[in-house]
Formats: structure tokens, sequence, C-alpha cells
């Protein structure tokens, strides 16, 4: 470990199990030039045909690769298709190329813009996005980092996942949870934050969170071991930025000049990492602003029931006005129904139990899925669904009839679904 001043982000690493037979990245960092690496990519086969080798394109997210060779059997340099792509000959058995790391600034960088990182303090952010190449017909590979003191390794995710973050280096602290170990990689110091106690705060709301959504999860089991950093940035930016990955993800906080951190922000940032966390844990919903919301709410959710802090939820209380954004209405939203499903159940019962019913596709971002709706609506009573949907989604006012929540509703009976 290493001591500095520096800020940092927040990046959360499933380790991988054991390597399977594979195409293998290998990416070469080094404390001499932090911010440039060799990367090697060894093929499980050769090419058999020439073949064109492309980064994974990101919104926002522009590749650094350069000098793409073919170096096995005999040397031959890419040809170059366009920005992020290169074509290589038949017969090669391995590639390299050489990528470059922005080196993260005091409180100047947003994590939202997902670019591979190097700190000072010793560690390095890597997003397959700007650093890795792959090919059309690849399908199983693994990507391993190497850097002074350490080594990481996962398997590289697929096209239908989000991109493969790693993180690698010096890191400041671990915790042993639960059920999950927590390894934090920082670059302020941990008095800034109350490092041990966030730490403390993360991990339990994190087992709440797992114990939250086991049912709708992508992973049977969940994380036995995480890895993430924090990157502070300065509160006069005012808002701050976070990004999942399969296997990591990452998320800012705001401190001030002084190096203060207040107490809103250190709730908002364990909100934000347990958000990020749950893209990790693939639980989905059928409209992006319901994946999205679902996260938010439950960030929120686990937090409360971790700190027993209901005052949690007061952040939420702008996020009813019609004009906000669908994604802020809607965790607004979850929270009302889980209230009322709580209420209707005398604490039996609460959303978690529904999630599984939000999978399917949304008919339009106005109404929820029909059998969701009716199940819910049977348990909390039918105007009571009505008015909160119409409230959040449709811009009515409770009471007003002609909603479509109300059309839906009166479906159920038809449908047969009467009772949750």
């Amino acid at each position: 470990m290493r001591a500095g001043n520096f800020a940092l982000g927040l990046v959360f690493l499933i380790i991988a199990g054991p390597l399977l037979a594979a195409d293998i990245y290998t990416i070469r960092l080094q404390d001499e030039n932090p911010t440039e690496a060799a990367v090697q990519l060894l093929l499980n086969e050769p090419l058999n045909e020439e073949t064109v080798f492309k980064a994974r394109s990101v919104a926002g997210v522009t590749s650094r690769i350069t000098r793409v060779v073919c170096d096995l059997p005999t040397e031959a340099p890419a040809t170059r298709l366009q920005d992020d792509a290169w074509q290589l000959p038949s017969g090669c058995v391995r590639l390299s190329w050489s990528t470059s790391f922005i080196e993260a600034g005091d409180r100047l960088y947003e994590l939202s813009k997902q670019e591979s990182l190097y700190h000072p303090k010793g560690w390095w952010f890597i997003n397959e996005s700007d650093a890795l190449l792959r090919y059309g017909s690849q399908r199983l590979a693994n990507v391993c980092a190497l850097a002074p003191g350490d080594e990481k390794c996962e398997v590289l995710s697929s096209l239908e996942r989000p991109p493969t973050f790693l993180l690698v280096g010096q890191s400041a602290r671990e915790l042993d949870g639960n059920k999950t170990k927590v390894e934090v990689f920082t670059g302020f110091d941990d008095s800034y934050l109350g490092l041990d106690n966030m730490l403390r705060s993360f991990s339990t709301a994190l087992e709440k969170l797992n114990t939250m959504t086991a049912a709708v999860r992508e992973t049977d089991v969940a994380p036995t071991r995480l890895q993430f950093a924090w990157l502070s940035i300065s509160a006069d930016l005012g808002s701050i930025g976070g990004a999942a990955g399969n296997g990591a993800f990452v998320s800012n906080f705001l401190i001030r000049e002084d190096n203060v951190v207040e107490e809103i922000e250190k709730t908002r940032l364990l909100i934000v990492s347990l958000h990020e966390y749950m893209h990790m844990l693939g639980v989905n919903a059928g409209a992006p602003w319901a994946t999205e919301s679902l996260a938010s709410y439950y960030g929120f959710k686990a937090v409360a029931a971790a700190d027993h802090a209901a005052d949690v939820f007061a952040q939420l209380s702008y996020a009813d006005h019609r004009d906000a954004p669908l994604f802020l209405r809607g965790a607004a939203l979850w929270k009302e129904l889980d209230d009322q499903i709580g209420r209707a159940s005398d604490g039996m019962k609460s959303l978690d139990g529904f999630l599984s019913l939000l999978i399917e596709p949304f008919e339009n971002d106005r109404v929820l899925p029909t059998k969701f709706a009716c199940e819910v609506a049977a348990l909390i009573g039918k105007p009571e669904y009505e008015n909160i949907v119409s409230a959040y989604l449709q811009g009515s006012r409770p009471g007003q009839s002609g909603s479509r929540s109300g059309m839906q509703v009166a479906l159920c009976e038809k449908l047969g679904i009467e009772k949750p």
C-alpha cells in the first residue's frame, strides 16, 4: 500500500475462476512508464483467413490502440482499416499492440467517461473498449493484467454483456465481510472519507442488496470477492459519475476544497456504488428506464436497510415532479409501490418478490408489464395502483379517470390474474 493525497474512483472486480482453454490477452504494466502498456493476444489456433480485429465500441470511449503487428509465426504489420480496426494475415497466431492510460488528476476526472486510467498511487483501471482488440468469431478469451507486485485475470465478457473492466496494482484496504471480501483502491487520504467506516457501511449494505436480489440476479451465487476504487471530484463541479462493466464498476464522490466530504455525499457514494453493483449482478427490467431506476431505488433501499435510516429516501423527494427524468421518477415510483406492498401485506411482502415480473418487455414507457400490474394491484388495491402509476408515469393526478394503468388493470380479471 502506498500513501498519497490523490483523488480516486471506485472500481469493482469479481475475480475470475480457473482460466479456460481459450485466447489469452496479456497486458504488461510498469512503474517506469505507467501510462503506456504492451498488449499481446495469443490465439487458441492460427487464423485461417485474413481477419479484422476491432476495439469494442462504447459511446464516448475512444480506442488508444497503436502499433498493431502479427509477431508469430513471422512478424508482419497489420493493415489499418479505420481508427479502431486492423486486418491481420492468415496464419497469425500471436499479435501485439500498444495502448495508453490517462493519468488520473486530483479531483478532475469523471469516471462516467470510462477511460482507462493510471493513478500515481500505483494502480491501473483497464476498460477493454480502449485497450483490447476482438475479432468476429471470437468465442472465449481470458484477460490478464500484470503489474508490479500484482496480477489480475478475468474472462472477457460477451458482446451481450457490459465491457470487461480490470483493476490491478496497489490497494488501500481489504475487509472480510460476512460473505463477500471487499478490496478498495483509493487516491486520497483515508481520513477525508473515513474509509474504514465507509467500507463497513458499504459491506453491510452489499449483503442486504445481495439478499434483496437473490431471486432475479443473473448470478446464482453473489460474488465472494470484490475489488473497487473511489475517485473524489471537486464539489464545485456539482455532479458525480459512475459506470458498470462486466466484473467491475466505477464511481465518483464530491469533496470540498478544504478536503471535507459532507455526510450527504458519503451517503450518495454508497447509493451510487450499489446502483452500479446492481448492474454488475445483471438485475434488468424490460425497459432501460426501469433497469436504471430500479438500480437507483435499490441503492437507496440497501443503504436504508443497512443503516436503519429512512431519511435516506429524502433525496428522492424531487423525483416525483413530472418534469424530472423518467429514471428518477421511476425510483420514486418503486419506493411508493414498495411501501404500499409492505402495508398491504403487514410487512410480509415487498417489491423484491415482484422483481421477476418486470423482466418482460414493456409495451411502452407509460405502463408496466401486465402480470406485474395485475398481481401488485390485487394486493394493494386497483385504485391505489392506478393512482400511483398514473402519477409517476402518465402525468395524471391521483384519482384522474381514463388512465392507461386503469385500463390495464381492468384486464386482470379477463386474464385470470386476480391474486398475487
